[in-house]
């Protein structure tokens, strides 16, 4: 839906109109964690109506010395999506070849389009429907973003305040249990089941900060996650199913409760077993071999031979690949997950005692 179909969509109301972001002295102001926890806090209210999860792609790291080439914005209101936007931007100088392999945003696909005064303006218009309800921005590590569209509105006479939610700050509080090996963006979306069909383009990567807010929100923190009826399985492929029944039996014969029993699994054949927001341990089956992920440390007390893990599946955790026969449904390792299980489960009943 486009910003001028919802407006038309909408009812009439009271002409009540907050600021633009980009109308008034120049500001920017992270809304606190805080606030998350205070569940009456009138900015969290407003937060909970209407957002506006928002991505740059940039020219380089500094906001001073760079500039931007993509903005992207989801509108969410009351929990849904009520509009995007997206346009590519011309920074006024030329990207380097290292910048263009990150978001593959060429010299010759911004050549011809606005430069930034332009597309501040026209992503002020964006936001002019919205205006009946605060503005918020929302973000992963937000702090970047709103430190360019500060640096942009200066160089080109546009005033600008803006309050901004953190989503990459927030991730690290709450998952804290979860044992990810990073709060990149895409991790935490995985971790929610949330696939981005384009990383690193702007709209994509709003999208998913925004989702990953209402993920958060959700009543008692994350227990939605384990309601009855709903998915346990994210993205698990057909010949990974037989291995992760046999966990999930394996698992629930050892106590865990099945509704808590989840495979998060990835585009790259990666996937993770939790019980509750407890990592219990990992997987992984690639074209022709398939490994456990595990410590070196309780890799070594099998007597298998391992393997060096790349980096997104924990090598600088020290975590190493133990490789099994991908078409053996109930190999060896199985009784690792329920060790782990256990262990996390001894250590709750020692907190509660």
């Amino acid at each position: 839906m486009t910003c001028e179909e919802w407006k038309n969509s909408q009812p009439v109301k009271k002409n009540t109109r907050y600021p633009n972001p980009f109308d008034c002295p120049l500001q920017v102001s992270p809304i606190t964690e805080a606030l998350y926890h205070e569940l009456n806090a009138p900015a969290l209210f407003a937060l909970r109506r209407q957002f506006v999860a928002v991505d740059l792609e940039t020219s380089g790291l500094s906001a001073e010395q760079g500039g931007i080439v993509e903005i992207g914005a989801v509108v969410y209101r009351d929990g849904k999506e009520a509009a995007r936007f997206q346009t590519l931007v011309n920074p006024g100088h030329w990207m380097s070849n290292e910048v263009i392999a990150i978001h593959h945003i060429t010299n010759e696909m911004v050549q011809d389009q606005p430069g930034e005064g332009r597309a501040l303006e026209m992503f002020a218009g964006f936001l002019e429907p919205f205006l009946d309800r605060p503005v918020y921005f929302v973000g992963h590590n937000t702090s970047f973003d709103m430190c360019f569209l500060k640096a942009a509105s200066r160089r080109n006479g546009i005033s600008f305040r803006a309050d901004y939610f953190d989503t990459l700050s927030t991730s690290r509080a709450f998952l804290k249990d979860a044992r990810l090996w990073n709060f990149q963006l895409n991790t935490v979306g995985e971790y929610f089941g949330i696939t981005n069909p384009q990383a690193h383009r702007a709209v994509a990567d709003a999208m998913v900060s925004g989702e990953i807010l209402l993920r958060l929100f959700q009543p008692a923190g994350m227990k939605h996650l384990y309601k009855k009826g709903e998915s346990t399985a994210c993205r698990i492929e057909e010949d990974q199913k037989p291995l992760c029944r046999n966990i999930r039996d394996a698992l629930i014969k050892a106590g865990a409760d099945p509704e808590t029993i989840r495979f998060v699994g990835n585009h790259q054949g990666l996937v993770s077993v939790y019980a509750g927001r407890n990592l219990l341990g990992r997987f992984r089956f690639l074209k022709h071999k398939a490994y456990l992920l595990l410590p070196a440390s309780r890799a070594k007390a099998f007597g298998c031979s391992m393997e060096e893990c790349t980096k997104d599946e924990g090598s600088d955790l020290s975590w190493c690949r133990v490789p099994f026969e991908r078409d053996d449904p109930d190999p060896f390792f199985i009784s690792e997950f329920v060790h782990e299980f256990r262990q996390l489960e001894k250590m709750k009943s020692r907190k509660n005692s």
